[in-house]
Parts: structure tokens; sequence; C-alpha cells
């Protein structure tokens, strides 16, 4: 018998994980030079939907939160 699609199946109590990294620039307290923080996370793939690359972001002067890099088209 094949064992394809075995997470399919309930009650196999086994998960998929995408992972993935999010670089973040992190200015030190003590006044260094600023540091690159790389936080790693992972996700179950039963809850993503799709995965794409980063596309060309367009800056949004009237947007000034620093947690805000801008807008990009998607879909067009």
């Amino acid at each position: 018998m094949s064992q394809t699609n075995i997470l399919l199946e309930a009650g196999t109590n086994e998960l998929e994980i995408v992972e993935f990294f999010i670089d973040e620039v992190v200015e030190p307290k003590d006044g260094g030079p600023p540091q690159i923080y790389k936080g790693y996370y992972g996700v179950n793939v039963a809850k993503v939907l799709e995965i794409i690359r980063l596309p060309r972001v367009t800056e949004m002067p009237e947007v000034s939160h620093p947690s805000v890099l801008g807008a990009f088209n998607l879909r067009s």
C-alpha cells in the first residue's frame, strides 16, 4: 500500500512546515553601528495559500511609519 498522501489523512500526527526568514536592522541601545537580525519563522503548510518572491517595492513618501516600506503590485 502506497503512503504518498499520508499527510492528508486524519490522525497521522504529522506536520509539514514551510520555513522563511526576515532580515531586520536593529539599532543597538549603546549607540553602536546597526546590526542585522535574521529572524527565522515557520508556518504550517496547510495554512499557506501561496509563496512569492519579494517583488519591487514602490516607496510611499506620504507614509512615514518605520514599519512601512512601500507598496507593490502583486497581480497587475
